[in-house]
């Protein structure tokens, strides 16, 4: 299967393959959560890192974690590995050899989460900036830039959409 990529615009790239043709999109915003992280983890400037579902999470069903692999292989019930969840096996949900260091925005995560559902939908994060703490309660966040990638048909116009009517400005 070969892919053919093009630059359609500065916040669009397509890729056309032989069934469907994936595109992706930017949105800037803050990796939320670091002060609860940050012992474990030192962001650096255009680090990368992955979005993972996170049903399993008692706070909110539709978590969005951002995770990077884990440094070490996880053991049989070590406290400090992700929890296993009915969804492991499934690429966008957090894996046993996955460390959460923080999560997507609130006010995003389910309809994120909901994108990320289907298999051939990917999320990554890239960091922009250094920890700040704008205030109202939301901790120590970490300026990014998340880039989420799908078919051009529909997922990406569906997600599009939904993350312009929270107020984001897509890139």
């Amino acid at each position: 299967m070969t892919a053919e990529i093009s630059d359609v615009s500065a916040n669009t790239t397509l890729v056309n393959m032989e069934k469907f043709t994936l595109a992706s999109f930017r949105v800037k915003s803050f990796i939320r959560g670091y002060h609860v992280y940050k012992e474990d983890w030192e962001p650096e400037l255009n680090e990368e890192q992955e979005l993972k579902r996170e049903p399993q999470n008692k706070e909110d069903p539709y978590a969005v974690a951002v995770v990077r692999p884990l440094p070490r292989p996880p053991k049989d019930n070590d406290p400090g590995q992700a929890p296993c969840s009915s969804a492991e096996g499934h690429p966008n949900a957090v894996q046993r050899n996955e460390e959460v260091i923080g999560h997507i925005p609130l006010r995003m995560a389910s309809c994120v989460s909901k994108f990320l559902k289907r298999r051939t939908n990917k999320g990554k994060v890239v960091v922009t900036g250094k920890r700040v703490n704008r205030g109202a309660g939301y901790g120590l966040e970490i300026p990014c830039e998340y880039i989420f990638f799908g078919d051009n048909e529909t997922s990406i116009p569906w997600l599009k959409s939904k993350i312009e009517s929270l107020g984001y400005k897509l890139d």
